[in-house]
């Protein structure tokens, strides 16, 4: 910090991480710039991948500048460098690094715009909406079926494109004021034509950002306008699963009535049965009796056939007349008594 001669709110400002433009030259008409022995400037963007802090230390009458740079990737570094190296011709001034770093994040936004941009074009063409917001788009059949479409994925995609589209149009509204506050110091030490020659890549910088935001505001638009039509496909989507569930349910209510109505049917046939066995069981019973009384009469029959069957038998065998009913003199049963033994 001694050597770069820079107050110690710097190491605040690092820790804080937010965009800050601060320097030492006098206000234009207070002081003359080439009275100071030194200029102090700290520009910082808002930290992220792309960001950085310079600390720069100006000496006016050697025309030496020392300058720190912290908190950048180690590519970027090296395209900083890259770029230093490969400018001709040559632009000299203390403002040329922290120049030629705001170009490069100014480049790395425009490209993240453009990947976006393409993935938001995606989008719209797999919902279908592309095809309606340009005359001169052909009309194609590559919109895939709302049904079938992971709508879930794809509003997690267009969230996350508006939280990105939010921090570029920051980092693009903070860059531009940065460049704008280095255009008004390089403004005021312009002492040869490489100092215009950063104006005037600072003011085509500082229009690219304003491209960036402007870029930022219509793209949101046009993932807010997307998100609300994935919107209305998850709705739609929920209403084609109720009613195919109700479809179902129907069917079901519809399959179990059938089966009901059978159960019901089978229940009939049932009570048919029971009583067609009562039926039987009660003819059954009425043939038992019959058959009782039928056993009876031939028990007798069979015990007068005993008692008589001998005694016809004998008195045909022996052709006698065991009883004589014709003469009345006589007795009519006879007189011999007759034994049959059988086994």
């Amino acid at each position: 910090m001694q050597v770069f001669d820079l107050p110690a709110s710097f190491l605040t400002a690092l820790n804080a991480g937010l965009a800050m433009y601060a320097d030492t030259v006098p206000a234009s008409g207070t002081e003359d710039v080439s009275t100071c022995e030194s200029i102090q400037y700290v520009i910082q963007q808002n930290g992220a991948y792309s960001a950085f802090s310079i600390a720069m230390n100006h000496n006016v009458r050697t025309l030496k500048t020392r300058v720190l740079i912290l908190g950048v990737e180690s590519s970027t570094l090296l395209d900083l460098f890259e770029y230093v190296e490969s400018m001709l011709p040559r632009i000299h001034g203390p403002m040329l690094i922290p120049t030629i770093a705001m170009e490069l994040q100014a480049h790395s936004l425009s490209m993240t715009i453009k990947n976006c941009r393409r993935h938001i074009h995606a989008i719209e063409t797999t919902t279908g909406m592309r095809q309606f917001n340009y005359p001169h788009e052909k009309r194609g059949n590559n919109a895939s079926d709302w049904k079938n479409l992971d709508l879930i994925s794809i509003t997690r995609e267009l969230s996350s494109f508006l939280a990105r589209f939010a921090f570029i149009k920051m980092q693009a509204e903070t860059g531009r004021h940065l460049v704008q506050q280095m255009i008004r110091s390089t403004n005021l030490l312009i002492m040869d034509n490489d100092q215009r020659e950063l104006v005037y890549k600072l003011q085509h910088i500082d229009n690219w950002f304003l491209g960036v935001a402007a870029n930022c505001g219509y793209l949101s638009e046009r993932a807010t306008a997307q998100s609300q039509t994935v919107y209305c496909l998850i709705a739609s989507q929920d209403s084609s699963t109720n009613t195919e569930i109700a479809q179902s349910s129907r069917e079901i209510a519809e399959q179990s009535h059938k089966e009901n109505g059978a159960m019901r049917s089978l229940a009939e046939l049932g009570r048919q049965d029971n009583e067609l066995m009562i039926q039987i069981a009660r003819d059954s019973r009425a043939v038992a009796l019959a058959a009782a009384q039928d056993s009876a009469a031939m028990q007798v029959i069979a015990a007068v056939t005993m008692l008589f069957l001998p005694a016809t038998f004998t008195a045909t065998f022996f052709s006698m007349t065991f009883f004589n009913f014709l003469d009345s003199e006589k007795p009519r049963v006879s007189a011999w008594a007759w034994i049959w033994l059988g086994e």
